[in-house]
């Protein structure tokens, strides 16, 4: 070889290996800030700041190396991404004063101008434009996770099995000491959060609770898996044994009425997705019997610890805010529809209205259901488009879970991931998980999982 083409040869080398770790340095600097500065969904938590520059540094990066192929991965969740981006955007366009007065849920605001003595503004839709402002910079954490996880699940998946794994793990040690140490624990990540439990990477004890749970599915989907020979069947079953011990002990800790009913939920999904991989007819019969005995006396051990949590023995579902003030969270979204007061307005708009009955130390930053808030604050448009991705989800979880592709990876995966969106789906009617960019990243990267799993069941005509 000439020194000419071998010069070329090492420079077009460098640049190949340059242009892979560099997107793969800001990907992992973007997973570390997500990781312990994503689990707030406080517009006025400081880490949000320092999350979201470095999923924009994270998404340029990757997007300059993007190959054509990774596309069709991702095609429909980045378009259902990018739509709700653009309502966020037409909810900041100022519109003449005639056309804003005349739009529902606006009259109270429209009296301001007089009461004050000047000409009706121009005025967006949104009632917060700030609080807009900051919902649409929120996307940018799910944007880059998605792009980041299609680009490597071409070369590097395992890498992003292991980084979902990695912090159900993580949340779950952190939520122990936390719980150990007390409300002072240095552990402790934000100003405002549920210092009675354990809380994890997150504010909120029932997003902790929410990552725990889809660990479950997760550790027996897992199990399944050769691990490159790395570890005998036998091995890989007690090590997933003691990891769903662990985590069932964090569960505990995090003092979650929902989590503990996901919990049971994300168990019995993870044992239909083994039955369905086709893992529970080729594993022993009594390794199966063992299992089911060890697991039950897990189970026991957490619904006698459950008790022994002061807030499960004082506090009433039926008499829970979220339950009681359901109806006029409902008012509320009829009062703005079809237009919504606009993304991250709920706080807001909901002073307005709230009863001096209902006052107390506790307020209600969110309704508890973001499936309603989102209509609230979003209007026809974002109920359409919730309605098309759940619409969506159904047909590509059809197309994986009755179809072949058993043992492979790719479906696995799909299925898996189809736990995952239902389990945050269902916690989203009692809460609101995907407001946090850890769990908005999950489900970004689930929509993934599951969108190339439907599209090669699909090619395989399943």
């Amino acid at each position: 070889m000439s020194r000419h083409r071998k010069k070329s040869f090492q420079i077009k080398w460098s640049v190949g290996r340059l242009s892979f770790w560099l997107p793969v340095a800001a990907i992992t600097v973007f997973f570390v800030m997500l990781m312990f500065g994503g689990g707030a969904s406080r517009a006025d938590a400081a880490s949000q700041m320092f999350v979201r520059a470095t999923a924009i540094v994270a998404l340029a990066a990757t997007l300059v190396v993007f190959p054509r192929e990774c596309w069709r991965d991702m095609r429909q969740p980045f378009l259902l991404l990018a739509a709700l981006a653009a309502i966020m955007a037409v909810q900041l366009i100022p519109l003449p004063p005639q056309w804003w007065t005349a739009m529902p849920g606006r009259s109270l605001y429209a009296e301001a101008a007089g009461v004050i003595g000047i000409e009706q503004p121009w005025r967006p839709i949104s009632l917060t434009p700030d609080l807009t402002i900051n919902s649409l910079l929120a996307i940018f954490p799910p944007f880059a996770a998605l792009v980041a996880a299609a680009w490597l699940g071409r070369v590097r998946r395992d890498w992003v099995l292991a980084g979902v794994a990695g912090l159900a793990l993580v949340t779950g040690v952190m939520a122990v000491f936390q719980f150990a140490e007390g409300p002072t624990s240095p552990l402790r990540l934000y100003r405002v959060s549920s210092f009675d439990t354990g809380t994890g990477l997150f504010a909120n004890r029932n997003h902790n609770a929410l990552l725990l749970t889809t660990g479950i599915p997760l550790t027996l989907w897992i199990a399944t898996r050769r691990l490159a020979g790395i570890f005998s069947p036998l091995m890989r079953w007690a090590i997933a044994g003691a990891v769903l011990l662990f985590l069932l002990v964090s569960i505990v800790v995090a003092g979650s009425r929902s989590g503990v009913l996901l919990t049971g939920l994300g168990l019995g999904l993870g044992i239909l997705l083994l039955w369905r991989e086709g893992v529970l007819a080729r594993v022993d019969r009594r390794l199966l019997v063992g299992s089911a005995v060890a697991g039950g006396i897990a189970l026991l051990f957490v619904v006698s610890q459950i008790g022994n949590l002061d807030r499960f023995k004082t506090e009433v579902i039926s008499g829970d805010a979220r339950v009681v003030l359901f109806p006029e969270f409902a008012a509320l979204g009829q009062q703005f529809f079809p237009v919504g007061a606009g993304f991250g307005s709920f706080d807001s708009v909901y002073r307005a209205v709230e009863r001096q009955d209902a006052l107390s130390e506790i307020y209600m930053n969110h309704a508890h259901n973001d499936i309603l808030e989102i209509i609230i604050e979003g209007g026809a448009l974002a109920g359409l488009l919730l309605a098309l991705a759940v619409g969506l989800y159904g047909l590509a979880c059809w197309r994986v879970w009755r179809g072949g592709g058993r043992g492979s990876l790719t479906v696995g995966m799909a299925r898996l991931a189809s736990i995952f969106i239902i389990m945050i789906l269902l916690h989203s009617f009692v809460d609101y998980p995907a407001r946090t960019p850890i769990i908005a990243a999950l489900l970004a990267i689930s929509a993934l999982w599951l969108s190339s799993g439907a599209c090669l069941a699909r090619e395989r005509g399943g």
